[in-house]
């Protein structure tokens, strides 16, 4: 079984997450309630990794159409957490973002 990120955000953090998981070949779930952030999510990264395979600059050892297909979108944290193992979540404090990798499947 292919190991599944939850992503709980789809802003830029949260797409350039779902790329950087994605080229190493996991599955990755993007939530929003926000369906047109959602929308504008998925079309700027596909985007995105067409442009920087066209460039020389895509990360990993599969193609941008196999990365954009590992990513998915849903307004539903429930499907997005369901199979996870992982959930990336930040935290602002004090103005300094933290970043936590939750390792869901020990939970």
């Amino acid at each position: 079984m292919m190991n599944k990120w939850c992503i709980p955000y789809s802003g830029l953090i949260g797409q350039n997450w779902s790329m950087i998981f994605a080229s190493k070949g996991y599955k990755v779930s993007v939530y929003d309630v926000d369906e047109g952030q959602l929308t504008r999510a998925e079309k700027h990264i596909a985007m995105t990794l067409t442009q920087y395979e066209k460039e020389g600059f895509l990360r990993g050892e599969i193609s941008a159409i196999e990365q954009t297909k590992l990513v998915s979108f849903t307004s539903s944290l429930e499907e997005c957490l369901a199979g996870a193992i992982y959930a990336q979540v930040q935290k602002l404090k004090n103005n300094y973002w933290f970043l936590f990798s939750l390792d869901i499947g020990q939970i």
